[in-house]
């Protein structure tokens, strides 16, 4: 049975199930603070006919007495509760706060980690010997071998929509599928020429590919035969399996949870349509990272909590500068 409980419930619901209560108790107390208020009247309108009566309302006096101190130290401790319950709705806020900001990290690390391996992918493949000869020689037997290797780094890794060989012209040598790529001269593309100009590796943000027909990212890294560049060696990344990082992430089925880019858009999220769509300009959470330079942290709009961690990369992946929203409603 408590396996299926602690299966069933995450922190945050608990904390909101545990808040619920409390303003429950909080109304409770209203309630119990009206009566007192009601019964304090009551004695002072009982003293007042008790002195008119004069002794034969000593009796009654003494009762109108008990009932005022009796109302007033019920009001007394409805106040104090109240303050108690106060602080432990904060202390809730501040539990669902931390837990989020948590799970907003978590969420970005496993997405940078994800990454750092296509960066890693991308710069391993561009030292394969078959890579660089196809690059270099450009004859049928070097870039049919090139293209074996490709289809079969595509056939086990299936995280990638695409993988492309250009040489040092930015003119295509080889890739997976050849529908995909609608040219062969890349040598205008932003990624062939921050490679050829610097000689580091280039990664995209997000985008809709229209030869795709799908979210991708670019990674290319620079060829070289011994200490000259002969080309370059791209990927297409599918952004499906970042998704399913999104969709694993344990949430309540009332919280959002958003990957936004620098130029404040959302990229990721658990409603795939919200992508490119969904406009979180107006929250200060998007503010404080994009335009404050906040890390990690939450704040509270109303009734909804918003938790952030911004990406700090991986290893020698430095990370796009996106970040992670928890948007957590306060209220059941």
């Amino acid at each position: 049975m408590m396996e299926a409980f602690l299966k069933d419930e995450n922190m945050s619901v608990l904390m909101q199930q545990l808040k619920s209560e409390s303003h429950r108790i909080h109304e409770v107390m209203t309630s119990l603070e009206k009566l007192s208020k009601q019964s304090h009247i009551l004695a002072l309108n009982a003293g007042i006919e008790a002195a008119r009566a004069n002794e034969a309302g000593k009796g009654f006096s003494v009762v109108a007495k008990e009932i005022k101190t009796f109302a007033s130290e019920t009001l007394d401790l409805s106040g104090e509760s109240k303050q108690i319950i106060g602080r432990i709705e904060d202390r809730a806020n501040h539990i669902i706060a931390l837990r989020t900001t948590d799970m907003a990290f978590d969420t970005i690390d496993k997405i940078d980690r994800n990454l750092f391996e296509r960066h890693c992918d991308v710069q391993a493949w561009a030292t394969f010997e078959s890579v660089k000869h196809a690059a270099k020689e450009r004859t049928a037997t070097a870039i049919q071998s090139a293209k074996s290797l490709l289809m079969d780094i595509h056939r086990i890794y299936e995280v990638y929509h695409d993988l492309m060989i250009v040489d040092i012209t930015g003119n295509r040598v080889a890739n997976v599928d050849d529908k995909v790529a609608r040219t062969d001269d890349f040598s205008e593309r932003e990624w062939f020429l921050h490679v050829k100009e610097t000689g580091e590796v280039y990664v995209s943000d997000l985008y809709q590919s229209k030869t795709l027909g799908a979210l991708t990212m670019v990674f290319a890294a620079p060829i070289y035969d011994e200490d000259t560049m002969i080309g370059v060696f791209t990927t297409r990344f599918n952004w499906d399996f970042i998704l399913e990082i999104i969709s694993a992430m344990t949430v309540g089925e009332s919280t959002g949870l958003y990957v936004i880019n620098t130029a404040k858009q959302v990229i990721a999220s658990r409603t795939k349509s919200d992508i490119f769509t969904k406009d979180l300009n107006n929250l200060a959470v998007v503010s404080r990272v994009v335009d404050d330079g906040a890390k990690k942290g939450y704040v509270i709009e109303g009734d909804t909590l918003y938790s952030y961690c911004e990406t700090s990369g991986y290893n020698h992946y430095e990370g796009k500068g996106w970040f992670v929203v928890i948007e957590e409603p306060l209220t059941t």
